[in-house]
């Protein structure tokens, strides 16, 4: 349990770094150039990986793009989307309020979707204890952009 623990704070580590990053080469140039450059470089990354990583493996997917187009729906576009916006979103927010706040926030807002996203599709009621932990999170994310939110 607690290597499997050590992938997603990992995963939190690179995306403020991710951001961090993006910031610095969107102030050098700019967001859009920054946008570009990471679009850029997630399609190479992944043709390599679907190259070199699945296709050896698994060769039927060679025809995987054809059977989602044949049964195409608009909110298979969504992901992508929601990824565009989160790689853009987090340098600029960062930019203006402070990667610690952005992630404080973010985090937060995590919580709360993950509790209403477990009531929902999963039917699980959010404990208590789930419960408090969100509202600490909250009060966390509220002290920590109290300056911000003083102006």
């Amino acid at each position: 349990m607690t290597l499997l623990f050590l992938i997603p704070f990992t995963l939190g580590l690179l995306g403020v770094l991710q951001t961090i990053l993006n910031r610095s080469f969107g102030e050098q140039f700019s967001f859009r150039e920054a946008v570009w450059v990471n679009g850029f470089f997630v399609f190479a990354s992944a043709t390599v990986y679907l190259d070199y990583g699945v296709m050896a493996k698994s060769p039927d997917l060679v025809d995987a793009p054809y059977r989602v187009l044949k049964d195409f729906k608009f909110w298979y576009c969504l992901p992508g989307i929601l990824g565009f916006v989160l790689v853009f979103g987090f340098p600029w927010a960062a930019s203006q309020i402070g990667a610690t706040r952005v992630f404080v926030a973010a985090v937060s807002g995590q919580l709360i979707a993950d509790l209403g996203f477990d009531w929902i599709s999963e039917n699980q009621r959010p404990e208590w204890l789930r419960i408090i932990g969100v509202c600490l999170a909250l009060a966390g994310a509220f002290v920590a952009n109290l300056k911000t939110l003083k102006g």
